[in-house]
């Protein structure tokens, strides 16, 4: 192959009389070791200018070579794992124009690597959110510190839309001048969209508690008031801002206290719901009426056990009624 590829070489230099350089010579000494070479070689010619042979300069470049071939290997294999990792990673030049891109970052924006090569954050943003990242970028590139998570909304091959958040910092050249940057970027879409749903479900749900004419609260596990109704307010003659936050003691003496500690307690340990539990309260103007409540535990998405929840009705003249 060598043999080759000299005779080739030097056939174009006798034919065309330019000098050229003809690298990756592998070369095998006589003791069987080998090196690589570079040759600089031109045609020689006689006083009439007639071509007589080839003159040239050997360098041995074996250990550039080496060091060429780690460096290739090296690349490869991280080359490797960023295209095996679930995260897009992607570089981009200064103009934001992408140089690189693994899989997943394909994957996210629903382009082929080509195509993700060919286009910038304008291509898959609309202007306020360009805007957004080349702010964000400019920072970086004026004072050189790391970014914290940014997130932003972009627009895939197919129109869709999603939410990325994304970490990254100034790529620099060996004489450490910058020359562009690199990210990782998370697609947080299923999260956010889960997010919103959640708030929009809380909100409604609220509303529809402030308007039901029974108190509705939720208290955490040691029985404080974390959100009541207007309701409840009404019931226990106290602004929300009077009540929220505070323990039963608030609003019982101590011995229906103690009794809706251990209800609540025998709650938490067993996980079932108590739906007749029955007590007695003292409003702020100092009247005391009977409370008839279901209580049940409050559980986060998570499965955790956050607090309390229940429905509260005042039954003093039911129970006046049955006496």
């Amino acid at each position: 192959h060598l043999h080759e590829k000299l005779f080739t070489e030097f056939k174009r230099i006798y034919q065309t009389g330019k000098s050229s350089k003809i690298i990756d010579n592998e070369i095998i000494r006589p003791d069987g070791t080998g090196f690589f070479s570079e040759i600089t070689a031109a045609l020689m010619r006689d006083e009439a200018g007639n071509p007589t042979g080839f003159s040239g300069i050997s360098r041995d470049v074996t250990e550039k070579k080496k060091a060429q071939l780690a460096l290739e290997k090296s690349e490869e294999k991280y080359r490797t794992i960023l295209n095996s990792i679930e995260d897009g990673y992607f570089e981009v030049d200064l103009t934001g124009q992408f140089v690189f891109v693994n899989h997943a970052m394909c994957r996210m924006l629903g382009y082929e690597a080509e195509e993700m090569l060919s286009i910038s954050n304008k291509d898959y943003m609309d202007e306020e959110n360009a805007r957004k990242v080349y702010q964000a970028f400019n920072k970086m590139y004026r004072t050189g510190t790391p970014s914290s998570f940014l997130q932003y909304e972009i627009i895939k091959k197919d129109g869709t839309h999603a939410y990325h958040e994304v970490t990254f910092s100034l790529l620099r050249d060996r004489n450490d001048v910058p020359i562009g940057f690199r990210g990782v970027s998370r697609d947080l879409t299923e999260k956010i969209m889960v997010e919103r749903a959640l708030i929009l479900s809380e909100e409604r749900y609220r509303n529809i508690l402030t308007t039901i004419d029974e108190g509705y609260f939720e208290t955490d596990l040691a029985g404080r008031l974390t959100f009541i109704n207007d309701a409840m307010a009404t019931i226990f003659k106290y602004t929300k801002e009077e009540l929220l936050g505070k323990p039963h003691k608030t609003y019982m003496d101590k011995k229906n206290a103690d009794k809706v500690f251990k209800a609540y307690n025998q709650i938490f340990q067993t996980g079932r719901s108590n739906p007749s539990l029955q007590y007695e309260i003292v409003q702020k103007n100092g009247t005391h009426r009977s409370i008839e409540s279901s209580v049940s535990l409050m559980k986060g998405i998570d499965n955790t056990v956050k607090g309390f929840r229940g429905i509260a009705r005042d039954i003093t003249e039911r129970k006046q009624f049955i006496r």
